[in-house]
């Protein structure tokens, strides 16, 4: 396949409303994380949903919020063959589904 860009996504715990009923092991991380993610919400978690709307529009977002090309060149990791990789961690998660919530009028 030829891709000229491939983007990776480095989400912390991921945090969702889940409809059906989990184990208690399963729901226990969320509980436990509940103090962190209070004190640093971008830090230690994201929403399921803001990892949609980047891994969706992660381009459009990018431009949207004034970064420069220079600065999203700076960002991208050559592969070979001239494909660029790029890595986003969760704090730019979190700055780029808000990029996209100001662009699309999402009310949060």
């Amino acid at each position: 396949m030829n891709f000229e860009r491939v983007g990776v996504y480095r989400p912390a715990f991921l945090l969702c409303d889940r409809r059906e009923p989990r184990p208690f092991l399963v729901r226990l991380p969320g509980i436990l994380m509940k103090p962190a993610i209070w004190a640093f919400p971008t830090s230690f978690s994201v929403p399921t949903d803001s990892v949609a709307k980047v891994s969706v529009n992660w381009s459009e977002c990018l431009l949207l919020q004034g970064i420069s090309q220079a600065i999203i060149e700076s960002m991208h990791l050559p592969l070979k063959d001239g494909v660029k990789l790029e890595i986003y961690e969760n704090p730019r998660l979190h700055e780029l589904a808000c990029g996209y919530d100001e662009r699309y009028g999402v009310k949060k």
